[in-house]
C-alpha cells in the first residue's frame, strides 16, 4: 500500500493496496477507502506505486509529479506482471519532486 498509486497516465489514486501473488503477477487492486479494514499482510510503503518505467522522467521541481510518473511508466493492470516502483521523497501535497526524490523497486523497499 502506498499514499498514492498512478494506475496509468488517466488514473492516479490515493490510499491504495496492490495485491501480488507468488508468481508477481498483480492479483488485485484494492482502495483502503473502501475497504471496512486493512488486510493482515498489508505492507505500507511511503510514497507512490508506480509501474516500471518506460522512458525518463522530467524530475525538476516545477512539474507535476504524478502526472509524469503516470506518463512515463508502464500501466498497472491486472493478471499481468510489472515491475512496479515505489517513487520516494516527493512533496505529496504539491505533488512535486524534491532533489531528494527517487525510484526503487517495490520489493526492495518494501522488504
Amino acid at each position: 500500500m502506498s499514499h498514492y498509486m498512478c494506475i496509468d497516465a488517466a488514473t492516479i489514486r490515493p490510499r491504495m493496496i496492490v495485491e501480488i501473488d507468488k508468481d508477481n503477477n498483480i492479483k488485485s487492486l484494492l482502495s483502503l477507502d473502501e475497504m471496512l479494514h486493512e488486510p493482515a499482510a498489508t505492507i505500507f510503503t511511503d510514497g507512490v506505486i508506480s509501474g516500471e518505467l518506460l522512458s525518463p522522467i522530467d524530475m525538476t521541481s516545477d512539474v507535476d509529479a504524478f502526472s509524469a510518473i503516470a506518463a512515463c511508466t508502464r500501466p498497472i493492470r491486472i493478471g499481468e506482471q510489472n515491475k512496479l516502483l515505489v517513487w520516494k521523497h516527493l512533496d505529496l501535497s504539491a505533488r512535486r519532486f524534491t532533489p531528494q526524490s527517487q525510484s526503487c523497486s517495490l520489493h526492495s523497499c518494501a522488504f
